[in-house]
């Protein structure tokens, strides 16, 4: 991680809740179990990989949707309809979650471009003059809990191989950020200490285009 991706995290911290980021933590290892035994207890004589991928998919989505009791939260349907996406919110931090084997990528729905739009403020603003520019978000961003599943042939099938949290870009092409949960959560205390956090932001959003080339 860079100087820089420290420093961002550093404003992620700061921001959102960490008993959020706990929740969902909590939540994601809560539905992987239950769709694991529920899947052992269920399919006997058939593969069983479909069937676990999409109970684990809807377990997680309830369990995260459960989390309103405490925190901001959305059900929002995709357009077209037919699915639905869980949205978190905290302070100016929206969060959503993703689900991905190791080898894949992100694929880009209507949806997940719309979350990710906050995070514009990182990229490059070079926009068609003809067109509107998209609006000034100034400090929100869209950060992302990505799910690594484990391979299928594995016998660990009750928990995920991996919990990251990550700021894509907005076509989610790559990641600005992309840090496993544990090594997280150091950053809420040093966010708790700080009082130079908010006034540092405009100088490392320029910092952070200039270090990935965009500027």
């Amino acid at each position: 991680m860079t100087k820089l991706q420290e420093q961002l995290l550093q404003y992620i911290a700061f921001h959102l809740d960490r008993e959020l980021l706990l929740g969902v933590e909590d939540s994601v290892r809560s539905a992987y179990k239950a769709a694991h035994e529920d899947t052992e207890r269920r399919i006997k004589h058939t593969p069983k990989s479909r069937y676990r991928s999409q109970v684990r998919r809807y377990l997680i989505d309830d369990a995260l949707a459960a989390l309103s009791s405490r925190f901001e939260s959305k059900i929002i349907a995709t357009e077209p309809r037919g699915e639905h996406y869980i949205l978190l919110c905290s302070g100016n931090i929206t969060l959503s979650h993703i689900e991905l084997h190791a080898s894949s990528k992100p694929r880009l729905a209507k949806h997940r471009k719309l979350m990710s739009l906050k995070n514009a403020v990182l990229e490059p603003q070079n926009y068609d003059f003809w067109m509107q520019p998209p609006p000034d978000l100034e400090d929100s961003l869209h950060v992302v809990a990505t799910v690594i599943h484990p391979n299928p042939k594995d016998n660990e099938q009750h928990q995920p191989a991996l919990l990251s949290l990550t700021v894509p870009y907005t076509d989610w092409s790559s990641n600005h950020l992309d840090v496993p949960l544990q090594e997280i959560y150091p950053f809420f205390q040093m966010g708790e200490e700080s009082n130079q956090v908010d006034t540092a932001w405009p100088s490392l959003k320029i910092a952070l285009r200039k270090a990935e080339g965009l500027d």
